[in-house]
């Protein structure tokens, strides 16, 4: 078994590989050129984070940008994935340079061949099945899409704000709150587009979701189990709250007079509610 591994990786899937390799390594050593705190808090004190890679030198070191050098038994580069859509570039009808799937409408319609044929699920760093279930909608109503021209030019619009920040084309679908849209912006424009009936995102999850990534995801990536606050406890139960008032409303009429803190049978109920609500 190595003593020492040093890991080079991009995004939080390089991270979960640390975590697991650190069960067995005597010492794990975790770089990324997006890491904008090397010293971030980290649960296992074997793993270390460093400043970007700067080169691998003849006699096995590795040295980084921030100064360091260190000698590894192991380097894995967990650099992420590749789209990868062979038979419609060969065809000529998208790209996929630098990790970037285009040309889509709103990173769902393929615009050359709009309305046939969309993607669900590009987007990162958001909150994921209320947004696939968005993208589904607003999908399933492709009599309503505009003109190639229009929704070419709407892309356009799109590349350019992101220029203008000087964002890498790959970090198109990064939906983050650094980015120029995130997640719920680029969420309310889907439900609006979707119709009156399908409403923005609440605030209640956006509230949660501020909540639960720096207290949970980050600061105790082994558990994910958050450590709150008193007033952050009040502001997740009465998202619980607001949730369930939102459920009782849609639930069908021969149930309304069942109570959930009264019936055996509600519950469960209640407690699949709580359980939701705080993922």
């Amino acid at each position: 078994m190595p003593v020492g591994k040093f890991k080079c990786s991009q995004h939080s899937a390089g991270d979960e590989i640390a975590r697991k390799i650190a069960e067995v390594a005597k010492e794990v050593y975790v770089t990324a050129r997006t890491y904008t705190n090397p010293n971030r808090p980290e649960p296992r004190s074997i793993i270390h984070h460093l400043s970007w890679l700067k080169s691998l030198n003849p006699d096995g070191s590795a040295s980084f940008v921030g100064g360091e050098t260190l000698h590894a038994d192991s380097i894995i580069y967990a650099t992420g994935y590749k789209y990868t859509y062979p038979f419609l570039h060969q065809a000529g009808l998208l790209t996929t340079d630098n990790m970037h799937v285009t040309p889509l409408l709103k990173a769902i319609f393929l615009i050359p061949t709009a309305p046939t044929l969309a993607f669900v699920g590009l987007p990162w760093k958001s909150v994921r099945f209320p947004q696939f279930e968005l993208q589904d909608c607003w999908s399933s109503q492709w009599l309503t899409l505009p003109s190639q021209v229009e929704m070419t030019e709407d892309t356009q619009r799109l590349y350019k704000l992101y220029q203008d920040k000087n964002v890498p084309v790959q970090y198109f679908f990064n939906q983050s709150d650094a980015m120029p849209i995130n997640q719920w912006q680029y969420n309310d424009e889907l439900a609006q587009l979707c119709g009156p009936d399908v409403p923005t995102s609440a605030k209640w999850r956006r509230e949660l979701s501020s909540l639960i990534l720096p207290k949970a995801v980050f600061a105790r990536p082994d558990t994910f189990r958050d450590n709150l606050t008193a007033d952050e406890k009040i502001a997740i139960e009465r998202a619980d709250q607001i949730l369930r008032q939102t459920l009782s409303l849609h639930r069908p009429a021969t149930a309304s007079s069942v109570s959930a803190g009264n019936s055996p049978a509600g519950k469960p109920s209640q407690a699949a509610v709580v359980h939701m609500s705080k993922l």
